[in-house]
């Protein structure tokens, strides 16, 4: 394992000092308060912070500005950034990043782009293309799927989630993959429409999953929690981290990893790599977390082998 460190920082290396004096472009579709995205960052920036290498970052905030007006401008802003930056490669995270920005100004120039975050599918915009290449997002929807079933009276599953453009696309992916177009959907825009579809969920499901809430109006970690302990009444599980204080049980998948895997490729690629001789790839890392408090209220046990595997919710 050591020696695989060990190569790995070695290449990053040479990579950078091939790159130096260069500039880069990130596109986050989202905020710099928003889970996920802090750890993007904190994946790119253990790659690009000993470089030399100008970094340039950009936040669209798509989570608050919901209606299409808002992310075409966003995305007309992005572009005039990049027109004064003049950046020597861009990083895109998310889909609205690709949607609003990369495809109608970037795609199939002579910009390379590096985009990760794209949930489960790439090829709805295009890539990849001679430009273009990224690690797609996955989730490890069947192993915790099959994990809640274990500990619920039923395969019948609700999924709970903001009202967003990602929201959408995970919901139609997850019902397509896993539960045979079989899952409910409840999406709300604020805290009191959560309430009740939370309550909803739980009476016509044998468990359930929690998309995201970072996109619901009013929201409040405290109150989330208190009220999810009070009324939950069938096993739940999420593949985000963020929402293991609101779950059960996580498969969560990691955004560092999307983050140090977009700057190591963007490094390659400033060093002469072409986009196109780079395939796009799949996040593979996993962290299982297990929330006693939730487990506890629904008089669960966990299989001894679960345990060994995870951590427990702080």
């Amino acid at each position: 394992m050591l020696k695989k460190i060990i190569i790995l920082m070695v290449v990053i290396a040479i990579n950078a000092i091939y790159a130096e004096n260069k500039k880069i472009l990130w596109v986050d579709s989202y905020n710099n308060d928003y889970e996920w995205s802090i750890k993007i960052e904190e994946g790119i920036d253990s790659i690009l912070n000993s470089t030399n290498i100008e970094v340039k970052k950009f936040r669209m905030d798509t989570k608050k500005k919901k209606s299409e007006e808002l992310k075409i401008e966003m995305g007309n802003k992005v572009l005039e950034v990049f027109k004064e930056f003049k950046p020597d490669l861009v990083i895109a995270s998310d889909d609205n990043a690709q949607k609003y920005f990369v495809v109608p100004y970037l795609k199939n120039t002579d910009t390379p782009v590096v985009f990760c975050g794209v949930n489960w599918d790439a090829t709805p915009y295009g890539y990849p293309t001679k430009n273009i290449t990224g690690m797609i997002e996955v989730e490890f929807v069947e192993s915790l799927k099959q994990q809640l079933i274990k500990y619920a009276k039923g395969k019948k599953c609700g999924v709970l989630s903001d009202n967003t453009l990602t929201g959408d696309k995970l919901y139609k992916a997850y019902n397509e993959k896993f539960f045979n177009q079989k899952l409910t959907k409840y999406d709300s825009k604020n805290f009191e429409e959560y309430k009740k579809n939370f309550i909803k969920a739980n009476e016509e499901n044998d468990f359930l999953f929690h998309y995201n809430v970072a996109g619901i109006k009013d929201w409040d970690n405290k109150k989330g929690k208190a009220f999810i302990l009070k009324n939950i009444k069938k096993p739940i599980g999420c593949v985000r981290e963020p929402l293991a204080h609101f779950s059960m049980l996580s498969f969560a998948k990691s955004p560092y990893e999307q983050g140090q895997y977009s700057a190591q490729t963007a490094l390659k690629i400033l060093n002469g790599t072409k986009p196109a001789d780079i395939p796009i790839v799949k996040n593979k890392k996993v962290n299982i977390l297990i929330n006693m408090k939730i487990a506890k209220k629904l008089n669960i046990f966990f299989d001894l082998d679960l345990l060994k595997k995870a951590k427990l919710v702080k």
